[in-house]
């Protein structure tokens, strides 16, 4: 999966979970607003029940006047700029939340209290003994308004009682209830939102992670087919002492990974001796690239390179070597450290190679660690 495809997958996901998240943040909006006004509606039918029993507590006395029933009845109750009484007798105001502002609208009539459309249309719509809630501004202030129309003593009169919208929403337990859900359902859908993105992006690592894994390996099985067909086609040429290559293209410049050493050792044959080992210690990338650029001046198809990259060096093992060939390769200009050379003239069973080798570069690279 390359790199385009993999972000446009992400972005995809991205993309959808986004539209998803949308989608359901409003979804849930809307339940909460219809959760709220259920709220409010049951506060409403409270505040019904509230006003009818105010009325027919002004019904247990005839006769009385407005006066009375503004002074001994609805003067004596709670009354605040979140929730307060207006009492009115035809169009006239009679009573408004306390005795000032009362006087604050005496001698108005009730249109010029209910300026909004919604109040003066809920106050316009009051029937006879029947109570009723709705929501209305007034002051520009929500209210949840529960008013009726009644006769008293022959005359017409009409009682509300408004409670501010905020203080039924915002009292402290169904506040803090509400807070809750907001915060617990948000949570959620950031899980749920996060999840799928994080998991995608995830396997997308993952599944990096095994092309690389592929191409490292292919490499490296390329390697090894490069080392085992420079064993397997070392040949002369009639110009004595020449080692060519007979099929396979010059690996003159590759540098393989010392792990391949025991392999290429273990398959050398007569024809590939004597057998020169040299040595460089280099100490960063620069000095490396330094080394390989000095190294490919003077090695040739009978040399081949092994890194140890975790020490820092670079050992050369060269077929059909000689002393003068071990010299040539030490007096290359390289800012690299070179730590010596050694070699072995004759192909004995008795003598394992790898472990001269091995020995070789312990003895030579102490000088370094």
């Amino acid at each position: 999966m390359n790199k385009k495809l993999k972000k446009k997958s992400l972005l995809a996901v991205t993309g959808i979970m986004t539209a998803i998240l949308i989608v359901v943040i409003f979804v849930t909006w809307r339940a909460l607003e219809r959760y709220e006004q259920g709220i409010i509606d049951v506060c409403a039918t409270q505040q019904d029940s509230y006003v009818q029993l105010v009325v027919d507590q002004i019904n247990l006395k005839e006769n009385r006047s407005n006066e009375e029933i503004v002074q001994n009845i609805l003067s004596t109750m709670d009354a605040s700029t979140n929730r307060y009484w207006v009492f009115s007798q035809d169009q006239a105001l009679l009573f408004v939340k306390d005795t000032l502002e009362t006087n604050k609208y005496q001698s108005f009539k009730t249109d010029y209290y209910y300026t909004e459309k919604s109040s003066a249309a809920f106050v316009n719509s009051l029937r006879l003994n029947v109570v009723q809630h709705a929501d209305i501004i007034v002051n520009n202030k929500e209210y949840v308004a529960s008013g009726v129309k009644f006769n008293y003593g022959g005359k017409e009169y009409k009682m509300c009682l408004l409670t501010n919208r905020s203080v039924l929403l915002d009292n402290n337990y169904f506040l803090g209830a509400k807070v809750e859900f907001c915060v617990l359902l948000f949570g959620v859908y950031f899980l749920l939102f996060i999840i799928p993105i994080i998991a995608v992006s995830a396997f997308n690592k993952l599944i990096g992670r095994l092309e690389d894994s592929e191409k490292e390996n292919s490499t490296l099985n390329g390697k090894l087919v490069k080392l085992n067909h420079k064993l397997d086609n070392v040949g002369y040429e009639e110009t004595p002492g020449v080692l060519v290559d007979k099929r396979v293209e010059d690996i003159q410049q590759d540098m393989f990974d010392m792990s391949y050493a025991p392999d290429f050792i273990s398959r050398m044959n007569d024809s590939t001796y004597p057998v020169g080992f040299s040595l460089f210690a280099y100490a960063d990338d620069e000095g490396r690239k330094q080394l390989a650029s000095a190294l490919n001046t003077v090695l040739d198809k009978r040399d081949v390179r092994f890194e140890d990259k975790e020490n820092g060096m670079v050992a050369i093992i060269s077929m059909k070597c000689d002393t003068a060939k071990l010299r040539t390769i030490g007096d290359i200009d390289t800012e690299s450290a070179y730590l010596g050379s050694d070699m072995i003239n004759l192909s004995d069973d008795s003598v394992d190679v790898y472990r001269v080798f091995r020995n070789f570069i312990d003895i030579k690279s102490w000088s370094v660690r």
